[in-house]
């Protein structure tokens, strides 16, 4: 039997604090079978304070039942290791979400849940511009077998993190350049030849020149 929290209960058994547990309880008719059954476990991740606009970072999470000091030990992003506890199903789902970042999933979004060996996620997260507090959302979805619906899906409540993106300065250059090639290009090809013209021309009338004062001490020689 699956037994459900608000979420700011402590479930029968644990220390007390947040516990990360799904916002509504399933029907009386609908029966969960989950294997192995839901049980309380831990997801560790690890967002920077910081990030400058336009460079990679390496963010990462991790649902473990045991070994919380060898799987924070074992992460390579940059971020501080943060921990909350959450009822882990057998199947879940975990998303790192923000409308200022470009995200690339390194992994699949949905695993099962092994309670022997930690599950990983990660993602590549570059910030698109810079601002004090930019948001990524880690948006967790325990996926569960009910009878009679097939899968369900339940999000458990969103863990907002907020990010301090420094600008820089070359980037920011190169991607206004490359928004703006529509006016950039006329505008370099007509300065490109507003100095060029005027170079050539002084180069041409200082080669004339040489030329006629060879010419003219070739002449004074053969007198």
């Amino acid at each position: 039997m699956v037994e459900w929290y608000s979420v700011a209960a402590s479930p029968p058994g644990t220390s007390g604090g947040r516990v990360l547990l799904p916002q509504k309880p399933a029907t009386a008719q609908q029966s969960i079978q989950s294997v192995p059954s839901d049980h309380l476990g831990k997801i560790v991740f690890n967002p920077p304070d910081r990030m400058t606009v336009g460079k990679r970072d390496l963010v990462e999470a991790v649902i473990t039942t045991t070994n919380l000091e060898q799987v924070i030990a074992s992460l390579k992003g940059k971020g501080k290791p943060q921990v909350e506890p959450l009822l882990v199903a057998s199947r879940m789902r975990v998303e790192l979400i923000g409308s200022d970042f470009t995200i690339v999933n390194r992994g699949s979004q949905e695993q099962w849940v092994d309670e022997s060996e930690p599950t990983p996620w990660s993602w590549d997260v570059t910030p698109r511009k810079a601002g004090e507090k930019l948001v990524l959302t880690l948006k967790v979805t325990r996926v569960m077998q009910v009878t009679g619906d097939g899968l369900v899906r339940r999000d458990l409540p969103s863990l907002e993190l907020p990010i301090i993106v420094t600008a820089d300065y070359w980037y920011s250059t190169g991607r206004w350049v490359s928004d703006n090639k529509s006016l950039v290009v006329p505008a370099v090809v007509s300065l490109t030849i507003s100095l060029l013209v005027p170079w050539l021309g002084g180069c041409l009338k200082k080669r004339r020149l040489r030329r006629r004062k060879k010419e003219a001490l070739r002449s004074r020689l053969l007198k």
